[in-house]
């Protein structure tokens, strides 16, 4: 009970206290600025508050701080920040602004002063630009144009500057861009051999180390990739034909012996320089014990010929597979194939050799004769 009664008399003076405060006091804001009488130091001035930027040289306290410059000396006019505040010296630096009696060259950038560092009498405010290293300065030594902070990386030598030409051989850097020996006239990113680099023409972009010598240009006697070697000879080049067998074959036989042409002149390679190789290898699909065939070709040529003759027999057709192999000769790349199908078959009816009709019999064995030496032609297909 006695806790309670005490809290209750404190909350009465609290409360009392507030009453005695002019509301006036509280609240006034003359000057609009979001600070009320009594924190802002001159609430007359919307400029002058806790949150103002302080200007040196006016005699103003801009920010309520007491900070504000202030004539030290009338004779020479020097003037200084009450303090050595900030305002005086925003990077801190040790220089003090220019606003403020100083001779800070930028206050907002510690590395920007007028401290020599490496004592070689020029600042950084004076623009140089290395002002840990005494060898780098203002100065241009070998009268080219151009001094240490302008880019010369060499200004003891007035032939090599930011304006030079890079010359290769020299070992130098010429020109200043930070590689030497780089010289690139057809700007194929390759430099000539006297440059360090393998660019075998260095005044034509399409001869470059960089693109391999493949495709049509195999064919156009030209080192195109600075390799050394040429077309069919360079193994980027090297590609294996695309055999091709033609179409599958039919021919129907009536005796003696019949010639089926195969024909492998659709083989294609884009290397003009391979001097191609053709093989034709011919199998049966099954045993003909009453047939005999061969096969004539020139390995030069895409053509091959099956020559086939078969006794009399009950077999209504024969059928081979004819596969083409074709090499280019080049160790490197592998031989290409391509299958094509003959049949051979016989017609339906076929007159015995001795048969004869009623009408007499001169007729009929000039027919057979004809038929009998019917041969198939040799088809080529160009």
């Amino acid at each position: 009970m006695r806790v309670c009664q005490l809290l209750s008399l404190c909350l009465t003076v609290l409360l009392g206290g507030l009453l005695l405060i002019p509301g006036a006091a509280l609240a006034q804001d003359d000057d609009g600025d979001g600070y009320p009488a009594g924190i802002d130091c001159d609430d007359t001035n919307a400029d002058i508050n806790p949150a103002g930027t302080e200007v040196c040289d006016d005699g103003i306290d801009q920010n309520c701080q007491n900070d504000s410059c202030v004539v030290i000396d009338e004779e020479t006019g020097e003037e200084d920040c009450n303090g050595g505040d900030l305002i005086g010296d925003l990077d801190q630096d040790g220089d003090t602004a220019t606003e403020c009696g100083g001779d800070d060259c930028d206050d907002d950038d510690a590395t920007l002063n007028n401290d020599d560092v490496d004592a070689d009498t020029f600042s950084s405010c004076d623009g140089d630009c290395d002002d840990a290293d005494a060898a780098i300065d203002l100065v241009d030594d070998d009268s080219d144009g151009f001094n240490d902070c302008e880019g010369d990386c060499d200004d003891g030598e007035a032939a090599i500057n930011p304006t030079a030409e890079e010359t290769c051989g020299d070992g130098l850097d010429n020109d200043c861009d930070g590689t030497p020996e780089n010289i690139d006239v057809d700007g194929d990113g390759a430099f000539p051999p006297e440059c360090g680099g393998t660019d075998c023409n260095d005044e034509d972009a399409s001869l470059t180390p960089d693109v391999p010598e493949e495709g049509a240009i195999c064919n156009d006697e030209i080192d195109n990739d600075c390799d050394e070697l040429i077309d069919n000879v360079d193994p980027d080049c090297f590609e294996e034909p695309e055999a091709d067998a033609g179409q599958s074959q039919q021919d129907r036989y009536l005796g003696g012996t019949i010639v089926v042409v195969l024909d492998g002149s659709g083989t294609t390679d884009f290397n003009a320089a391979d001097e191609l190789v053709y093989t034709w290898t011919v199998t049966p699909a099954a045993d003909y014990p009453e047939v005999t065939w061969s096969v004539d070709l020139d390995p030069a040529s895409p053509y091959g010929f099956l020559r086939f003759h078969a006794t009399q027999s009950e077999t209504a057709e024969f059928l081979f597979d004819a596969v083409l192999t074709v090499s280019d000769g080049v160790a490197e790349t592998d031989d290409s194939e391509a299958t094509a199908s003959v049949r051979i078959w016989r017609p339906d009816v076929v007159p015995p050799s001795n048969c004869s009709t009623g009408g007499g019999s001169g007729g009929s064995l000039v027919g057979l004769a004809a038929l009998l030496g019917l041969v198939a032609i040799r088809r080529r297909r160009d």
